[in-house]
Formats: structure tokens, sequence, C-alpha cells
């Protein structure tokens, strides 16, 4: 099993995640002997590697983070005094985060926690191949919206984020892909993004698991650049959890379906053109149920989609490809919900687990 990452800021488990590059060895198990036993500064439990620049859980790093990017503001009742300890670290988060701050949290940290990024081997045990887009017009929707596609995932490669991959989706991308998003005001951005961003890093996982492991029932699903995990053994995933197994049960429904998912894109073999026009889709749509009136973006990326299709399939194939394409939609809606219908359950049995995935 060949284990890779270059962050100590990354959960030290080396039984649940995998690399997919075979260039990084030996990274985490060395990481793991720096920080090996030692507690998290916040509230005592067994840290994991070091975040926003202390020892701290995943939990504690999640709640300092998602504290400072929704710039909440908490006040304490008892003046301050409440204790910070792993079984009443939620009672009160005006002294938790406190502590996060006077122990060493670098508020500054949450916008550039990203991996160091160094000289790399570039050798991978894969490459995504790109499709040709049919398309005479360099003006053209789908032609710019594979090109931002192509582009988010070099970045990924090549900056190798692996706690916070959300971070290298930048506004400066969706303006170049997605014609018009700009001039949008910022409080509809942030609706339309909050519903999107979830539902793109599904379907983005999803490409790659079948580019990265392209044979059929194969168990293993990529997370990110350089990481999967194996379906087959998720309880590994969970494994720094009380109960892993436990926590693999109530997560069991959502897994099933993003391999379910993962199956038919197979049997499709899918395109990256295709997977970059979904996406144009998702947001258009959560424009379209904001109110946004600029139907004419979508229907243009309809139009050169299905131009794309028969060009590819001819007429005959093409409405049923197009027809699967709209129903891959309806399963990534399915795996957000089953997401944020584990969280409520979590919530309940294992609370540590619930805030760490409400935070990704």
């Amino acid at each position: 099993m060949d284990l890779s990452t270059n962050s100590s800021k990354f959960p030290t488990q080396s039984l649940l995640v995998e690399s997919t590059t075979g260039n990084e060895t030996n990274l985490i198990s060395n990481n793991n002997q720096s920080t090996e036993n030692k507690l998290c500064l916040i509230c005592g439990q067994m840290s994991h590697g070091f975040h926003f620049g202390i020892l701290a859980c995943r939990a504690c790093a999640a709640f300092f983070r998602r504290t400072v990017v929704e710039n909440k503001n908490y006040f304490c009742r008892q003046n301050g005094q409440c204790p910070v300890k792993k079984e009443m670290r939620n009672m009160c988060r005006a002294c938790r985060f406190e502590r996060c701050i006077r122990l060493g949290m670098n508020k500054e940290d949450v916008q550039m926690n990203r991996d160091p990024i160094g000289k790399r081997n570039n050798n991978s045990t894969f490459a995504l191949l790109p499709c040709p887009v049919p398309s005479t017009s360099s003006n053209s929707i789908l032609k710019r919206l594979v090109d931002g596609y192509r582009n988010f995932q070099a970045s990924q490669k090549s900056l190798y984020t692996v706690m916070y991959p959300d971070s290298i989706f930048s506004g400066e991308q969706l303006t170049d892909c997605f014609p018009n998003f700009n001039s949008l005001n910022q409080e509809l951005k942030v609706a339309a993004l909050r519903v999107f961003s979830n539902r793109f890093t599904h379907l983005d996982q999803c490409f790659r698991s079948i580019s990265v492991f392209p044979e059929k029932n194969d168990t293993r699903f990529v997370l990110h650049y350089g990481q999967y995990a194996d379906t087959n053994k998720i309880e590994y995933f969970f494994g720094d959890e009380q109960d892993p197994a436990q926590t693999a049960k109530l997560c069991i429904k959502t897994i099933q379906r993003c391999m379910q998912t993962v199956e038919k894109m197979k049997e499709m073999a899918t395109r990256d053109v295709e997977v970059a026009a979904i996406a144009a889709i998702i947001l258009w749509n959560e424009l379209a149920y904001l109110d946004v009136q600029d139907s004419n973006t979508r229907e243009i990326i309809y139009s050169e989609l299905h131009n794309n299709l028969i060009l590819n399939y001819g007429i005959a194939a093409t409405g049923l490809r197009l027809g699967l394409l709209m129903d891959l939609i309806h399963d990534l809606n399915l795996i957000e919900r089953e997401i944020r219908e584990s969280c409520i359950i979590n919530k309940f049995f294992n609370p540590d687990f619930a805030e760490v995935w409400e935070d990704a």
C-alpha cells in the first residue's frame, strides 16, 4: 500500500487513505512519529497533527475554521470560565474559540491553509486524457467550460491540497468559466456556490474515480488528487473514531450511492466535456431557483452540449445519452441529501464526526 501526503495538517490515518501518485512515500509514517500520542491543545483529545499552527484534533480545527470563515461571534454566560475538555468542549463556543486564539491558532492560516508547494516528481499512475471538443468558435461556452475544468484538475495536481481542496476553486476561475457570473451581486454568488460547490465536489470525485480505477466494480473511490479510500474497508476511513464500525454503518448508504454513480459513469464512459457541462447546468439551475434571469446562458450550454453529443454519438444515440447525463444530476442531488441526513444522525450518535463532516 502506497501512502502519500506532504501536509502535517492531514489526519494521520495510514489505513484509510492511499496514494494514486506513487511518488511520495513514507511521509505519513514520518508524520505519525512526530505527533504520535500527542493530545489536542484545545480539548485534550488525541490530536491529528498541526492545524492552524498548533497540535489539534480535527473537530477543534473544523470548529476554528468555521468560526473564522463565517465570522461568528460567541458570548459566554459564565464570564469566560467554562472548562474546554473533550466531553464538554461544545458546551461553550465562546470559551472554546478564545482558547484556540490564546493557544496560538492563527486566523490568517484559514485563508492560506494549503500544503507547501515544492518540487515534485510529476510521474503518476494515471492521466486524464482530454477529449476533443468539436467547436469552430473560440467563444463557445462549452469550450470555455471544458478548459476551466481541465485547469481545475491541473490545479489540484499541482497544489495537492489535502485538507481544503475547495480553496483552489477560485472566484477568478468561476468568472472565466461561467459567463455573466461576475455580474451577480455577492449575496447571490454565495447562495449559489453554497449549493454548487458540494455537488461539484461529488461530481469531480466520481469522474476521477472512473479515470483512475476504470475497471468495473472496483471498490476504490478517489477523494482528491492523490488519495482514495477502499469502500470495502470503509471502517478504516473512520479509524480514529470511538466506534469506527458504527460510524461506517451510519454512512454506508451515502457511500453506496456514490459508488452506484461511479458505476453509471463507467458504463457511459463519461467524458470531461460532459462533466464540465453538467457542472455548468447545476450552477445555472441553482441560479434559476434564485430567480436570476439568465436563461440564455443555460440554453446555449444545452445547445452546445447537444451538438457535441451528435458529433460524437450520432443523432440516434444523442437523446438517450443526454437523458443519462441529466440522470447524473439527480444522483448528485441524492448524494448531497443523504450526506446531510447522515450529519443529522451523527449529531446524536457521533457529534465529533458530524462537526468535521459539516465543515467539509
